[in-house]
C-alpha cells in the first residue's frame, strides 16, 4: 500500500473507500537508483554481453491488502496475476498480510529502471485472535521453506509456486516469454 506520508515503513495511508472491496486502493512498488559503482560495475557486462539492459531480480518480503469480496464476505489477498489466496472470515481489513514475493526491475546501461513488478508466493496468514485485533504477523524461516515446495493447486501438473511466480514477473517486466 501506499505508506502515510510516502515515507518507507508508516503505516498505510487511509483508503477512503469501503471495507467491501478496496475500489481503486493505490498500491506502489518503487525502486531506488543504484549507486554509482554498481551502474559502473555492470557497464562493461552488459557492454560484454552486447546488452542495453539487465534483469535484477530479489526475493523480499511486501505488504499486501486484504479484501473482502461478495455477499459472503469472502477475505482473499491477491498475490499476483491469476493468484488469489483465501483469508480466514476473522482476518482483519485494516492490517496488510505479509508476503513472501519476488521483484524485479529491467534496468538500462545508466542505471534507470525501465520496468519494476512484483508478484507474490506465500501469504502469511495471521492467527485469527492477532488477526482480529489487528495484529499482523511476520514471516519466518519455516515460512520461507514451506514458499519453496509449496505447489499452486489451480493450475494443470501441479507447478512450484515461486516458478509460477518467477517466469510470470520476468513476462511482465521484459515483455518476453521465460523460458520453462
Amino acid at each position: 500500500c501506499i505508506p502515510e506520508h510516502g515515507a518507507p515503513g508508516n503505516d498505510c495511508a487511509p483508503r477512503g473507500d469501503s471495507a467491501l472491496g478496496r475500489g481503486h486502493q493505490a498500491m506502489q512498488l518503487s525502486v531506488g537508483r543504484p549507486s554509482r559503482d554498481w551502474v559502473a560495475s555492470v557497464r562493461p557486462l552488459l557492454s560484454g554481453a552486447g546488452a542495453g539492459r539487465v534483469l535484477v531480480v530479489t526475493l523480499e518480503v511486501g505488504d499486501y491488502l486484504v479484501r473482502q469480496e461478495g455477499l459472503a464476505g469472502t477475505k482473499m489477498v491477491e498475490l499476483g496475476t491469476s493468484h488469489r489466496v483465501n483469508l480466514p472470515w476473522l482476518t482483519s481489513l485494516e492490517t496488510p498480510v505479509s508476503v513472501l514475493q519476488v521483484t524485479a526491475a529491467l534496468v538500462d546501461s545508466s542505471g534507470r529502471a525501465l520496468r519494476i513488478g512484483a508478484e507474490g508466493i506465500l501469504a502469511r496468514r495471521t492467527r485469527l485472535l492477532v488477526s482480529a485485533m489487528g495484529g499482523q504477523e511476520l514471516l519466518t524461516e519455516e515460512d520461507v521453506r514451506k514458499a519453496m515446495v509449496a505447489r499452486r493447486d489451480d493450475l494443470p501438473g501441479r507447478p512450484l509456486a515461486w516458478e509460477v511466480a518467477l517466469r510470470e514477473l520476468v513476462t511482465r517486466v521484459t515483455g518476453r516469454a521465460a523460458a520453462p
